[in-house]
């Protein structure tokens, strides 16, 4: 039996900082120590979390490791060309700490340039997060032909699996889109109160800091969510009857995810939620990890995965 203890007081500061930062209620929650001793302790975990481990190491970690520094390489572009354009837009250019408070920046020039870099920024971030998901999908689903004894039909380049990362290439735009809309409006009201231009680079410097700290989870969430699809759409293409869902079980697990682990469902069904979570559970029943339709409290940074159950009797 594993026992795993609670977390440390700084472990939790650190979530309740991460869920603060996101708007996400719920993303981890403490279980007790007798709670985890029972998790730990269920017929088959050891035998999931080999499964969970293999999808950690080939796919989780070097996906989300590659997509974050293609996030932030994204990111500091713009950063950069914002802050020049902030500096290059004071009233005195030699020396922009002493720019005339209120006078600075025209507020419909920078409103109109930051719309034009959320346009670039998005087609960049949808160029290069394209060839990462498919790379993670190739690994994901090596990963379910091992379990399964290989594949007779599946493959990355079924159309079903190009259809599902093209959904993912195109939505991966709306974070970014939130980020800019929050960054017209810091900015917008800096230049309303008449702030300094060195004053205003800070303000981006600041945001942009942010936007360094969110992508780590974006990255997480968007590897795993689409490594979860293509595994769901090879179960079906290869004519599995059911799945079951598999949760790490380590401290950063929702308490509403570990309670799935072990849960069994028909390929084309939804998940059954466990009667006792149904009261922390948020939006709907969840057709495999990561389902872009679930609650975002459900979703966001998980890295639970579902493995296929070949014989539904046994």
């Amino acid at each position: 039996m594993i026992y795993v203890p609670p977390p440390p007081a700084h472990a939790i500061r650190k979530s309740e900082k991460r869920e603060k930062l996101l708007g996400v209620e719920e993303l981890s929650t403490e279980l007790t120590p007798e709670e985890m001793e029972e998790f730990n302790a269920a017929p088959g975990r050891q035998r999931r979390l080999k499964v969970w481990r293999a999808m950690l190491e080939r796919v989780f970690k070097p996906g989300t490791a590659e997509m974050f520094r293609m996030l932030k390489r994204e990111a500091w572009k713009v950063r950069k060309k914002v802050l020049r354009w902030v500096m290059d837009h004071a009233d005195v250019p030699e020396e922009p700490e002493r720019s005339v408070r209120g006078t600075s920046i025209d507020p419909t020039a920078l409103q109109a340039l930051l719309l034009r870099l959320q346009e670039e920024w998005a087609a960049q971030v949808q160029k290069g997060a394209g060839p990462i998901y498919l790379r993670a999908a190739d690994q994901a689903l090596n990963v379910l032909s091992h379990q399964i004894g290989g594949f007779t039909s599946m493959s990355v380049g079924h159309p079903e699996v190009v259809k599902a990362i093209a959904a993912r290439t195109v939505e991966i735009k709306t974070p970014i889109e939130g980020t800019v809309k929050m960054l017209r409006e810091t900015l917008a009201k800096g230049v309303a109160e008449g702030k300094t231009t060195q004053e205003m680079a800070r303000l981006v410097r600041d945001r942009f800091g942010m936007v360094e700290r969110a992508s780590k989870m974006i990255a997480r969430t968007e590897i795993a969510g689409a490594a979860n699809k293509v595994r769901h759409v090879g179960m079906e293409v290869e004519g599995i009857a059911g799945r079951e869902w598999i949760t790490s079980g380590d401290l950063r697990v929702r308490r509403t995810h570990a309670a799935m682990d072990g849960v069994v469902a028909l390929v084309d069904e939804k998940y059954p939620i466990p009667k006792k979570v149904k009261g922390l559970w948020k939006g709907p029943r969840l057709k495999h990890p990561d389902d872009p339709h679930g609650h975002a409290s459900q979703v966001i940074a998980c890295r639970c995965v579902e493995g296929p159950v070949l014989d539904l009797n046994a």
